[in-house]
């Protein structure tokens, strides 16, 4: 039953493939897809780590549960990925897919001890066991499958040797590998769950290794909180990340206790200065998760949730959870704190389970809370800065699309030309990065309606009908692939940049706020040519819209370099940079045939960093 459950496992893989790839309802839909993955991944594994009986009717009943659990947090996830083109569906299906499977397998050893005694409570003995056999199996399970695969591509490039392609082209066919996968899948698990003393013997030297590693790490934490006092917290803030380090210290020490400790000793296996010194890490545990939760406070007070940040906090509650747990047991029995360890963990990981459905489900959607978030700090200000705009249109979902058309609504929005304008922009583009297919198709057949997608900046002139076409016609790889689209976040400036009396014109990718990369473009006698690239960065948060603000205004002023371009005897040297690291103009014509490849930036100014075209060197 194993086998079968892997091969259907395969089977139903690959008709996801086909039904995509064909157009088929509901796997043409994205959100059909979601539901399919998540089912067949999911389901038919918890199915073959627990099954015992086939004819057993509390084990048909938790697949059945299973199954709708599975499917209403996957229809969810799906309904919030979709909804406007050009969604980051990863940005949605990623912490989904990583939180159903960690809510799975952390709820797995509850479901194979109810079926193993009947009752929905056991032992800690017992779900330790099954949660490090489920574990083990599935390492297992993937060594397999990747050694039999070895082996097939050694029977197929063998037989190749003597002009027997049959093997080999049958190996590559999308039928064979999906099914084939799943029977070694299917084979390997099998492996797992009859091979219990290998299984067991391989958890023992896992442990075994894992035991040299706590009082290691006990000596870093101590020292760590003791270099605190001198150092101050200051250093912490600063890297932004903090708190991910401080977490993993917590991580860490749960899991190489829980691995020291196993199913319940009663003592540490370690001479006494080492127990103490474990002990004393363990009792310090809650600051780590004070300084770690202070430290994403610190984040969101700045600058709001995220989702990034919702997730953050919501392990942290975890961690928070374990290291006050931990350390109470120890600080109220330090002679016999060890006993108590296996209800925090059965207490904490039943927490694991419901925070992973909730969020997944809208109690907790971290996208929801994040969007709210980005409308409150809006409603807060006094200026339309507070808005990630970008985020809401493409990374928050189907509600961050929502929130953003709501926004057009908004008096103060509707106030403000720049910025209503940049939101129907956003709402109008069809894909994020590039141009789309139809877009292309629409273009060459017609240049005209370039016209219509580039936005002149103040006291531009219109281009001509030979710039268009030139536009149309750049490669693939340049800025004005995502100024061809419609709705783009470009800008069009008109610059007589080398004082030859003519106008040069520069366009400008505004997707990027910090980040505003740029194209130069001069007539020639046969006609328009690339000059080179040109980027303009402002990291600098308070004084972000004033780039693009200004680019849009045409506020850009042309300044010729103080020294010229020196030839000696016929040889063209390399370009000389002036002490505000410019580029002589005359370098333009030299150095444009490596002017995408190479930039020469501003190190000295206080100005936003402008690069333009070099050589090589």
């Amino acid at each position: 039953m194993i086998v079968l459950l892997a091969l259907l496992q395969g089977l139903l893989l690959y008709l996801a493939e086909q039904g995509q790839t064909h157009g088929i309802w509901p796997l043409a839909e994205l959100h059909g897809r979601v539901c399919w993955y998540s089912l067949v991944l999911v389901l038919p594994t918890m199915m073959m780590l627990s099954l015992q009986r086939v004819a057993d009717r509390r084990f048909a009943w938790q697949a059945l549960g299973s199954f709708g659990v599975v499917l209403a947090l996957s229809l969810w996830a799906g309904w919030n990925a979709t909804g406007a083109a050009g969604l980051a569906a990863d940005e949605v299906l990623a912490p989904f897919g990583f939180t159903l499977a960690i809510s799975a397998f952390v709820a797995l050893p509850y479901l194979q001890v109810s079926i193993l005694q009947r009752r929905w409570s056991g032992a800690y003995p017992l779900l330790f066991e099954r949660a490090w056999h489920n574990t083990l199996s599935l390492a297992l399970t993937g060594v397999f499958v990747g050694l039999g695969w070895l082996m097939l591509v050694l029977w197929g490039e063998l037989f190749a040797l003597v002009k027997i392609h049959f093997f080999r082209d049958l190996f590559r066919e999308k039928p064979f590998i999906y099914l084939a996968t799943g029977l070694l899948f299917g084979l390997g698990m099998l492996i797992g769950r009859t091979q219990s003393s290998a299984i067991r013997t391989a958890r023992s030297i896992v442990l075994a290794l894992l035991y040299g590693l706590l009082p290691v790490l006990a000596m870093i934490a101590v020292m760590f909180l003791a270099s605190l006092p001198f150092t101050g917290l200051e250093p912490l803030w600063k890297t932004g990340h903090a708190g991910l380090i401080l977490g993993w210290v917590i991580v860490l020490h749960v899991g190489l206790l829980n691995a020291v400790l196993q199913d319940g000793r009663e003592q540490l296996p370690y001479p006494l200065p080492l127990r103490w010194l474990i002990q004393l890490s363990i009792a310090l545990l809650p600051i780590y998760a004070a300084l770690a939760v202070y430290g994403l406070g610190l984040r969101v007070e700045q600058y709001g949730w995220t989702p990034t940040r919702v997730w953050a906090a919501i392990a942290l509650a975890v961690l928070s959870l374990y290291a006050l747990g931990y350390s109470a047991s120890f600080l109220r029995a330090p002679a016999r704190w060890m006993p108590h360890l296996p209800r925090i963990n059965i207490a904490v990981s039943l927490v694991v389970v419901a925070l992973g459905l909730l969020a997944n489900s809208p109690v907790l959607d971290p996208h929801r809370i994040a969007v709210a978030s980005q409308l409150n700090r809006f409603e807060r200000s006094t200026d339309n800065t507070q808005l990630d705009l970008d985020y809401l249109r493409f990374e928050g979902g189907r509600q961050g699309v929502v929130a953003l058309r709501g926004l057009l609504a908004h008096p103060r929005i509707q106030a403000d030309d720049e910025k209503r304008q940049e939101i129907e922009e956003l709402l109008a583009r069809q894909v994020r990065w590039g141009v789309g297919e139809l877009d292309a198709s629409e273009l060459a057949g017609n240049p005209e309606t370039l016209r219509t997608r580039l936005k002149l900046a103040t006291g531009a002139i219109a281009p001509d009908a030979d710039y268009l076409r030139w536009v149309i016609a750049r490669p693939e790889y340049s800025q004005a692939r995502a100024c061809r689209s419609n709705g783009n976040a470009c800008v069009l400036l008109s610059l007589d940049v080398d004082s030859d009396g003519d106008k040069e014109y520069l366009l400008c990718n505004l997707h990027d706020r910090k980040s505003v990369q740029c194209e130069l473009a001069s007539r020639e006698s046969t006609g328009w040519r690339y000059a080179g690239p040109v980027s303009f960065y402002n990291y600098d948060n308070k004084a972000e819209p004033d780039l693009r603000s200004a680019l849009r205004a045409g506020q850009v002023d042309v300044v010729q370099p103080r020294w010229g371009r020196l030839h000696i005897a016929g040889l063209t040297p390399q370009p000389v940079e002036d002490q505000q690291g410019e580029i002589p103009t005359d370098c333009q014509q030299s150095c444009a045939e490596s002017a995408e490849r190479n930039a020469v930036a501003d190190p000295t100014s206080d100005d936003p960093a402008v690069t333009s075209p070099s050589d090589s060197n």
